[in-house]
C-alpha cells in the first residue's frame, strides 16, 4: 500500500509546481520590487517549482515500480 501514498504525495507535488510556476510566472512587477530583486524572486520560484517536479516524479515512478 505504500505506492499509493508515494502516488498521491507524488501528484500533490505536481500540483505545488503548477501553482509555484505559476505564480512566478505571473508576478506584477510592484514599484517596491525593482530590478535584479523581481528577477530572482521569479528566479527562485522557477526553481523550486523545478524541484518540486523532479520530486514528484521520483515518487510517481517509485509508486508505479512498486506496482510491478
Amino acid at each position: 500500500m505504500e505506492w499509493v501514498v508515494a502516488i498521491v504525495i507524488g501528484l500533490g507535488g505536481y500540483a505545488a509546481a503548477g501553482i509555484a510556476g505559476g505564480l512566478a510566472l505571473t508576478m506584477e512587477r510592484q514599484p517596491e520590487t525593482v530590478g535584479p530583486l523581481f528577477g530572482a524572486v521569479r528566479v527562485i520560484g522557477l526553481v523550486i517549482a523545478g524541484l518540486a517536479v523532479v520530486f514528484a516524479t521520483l515518487l510517481v515512478g517509485h509508486g508505479l515500480l512498486a506496482l510491478v
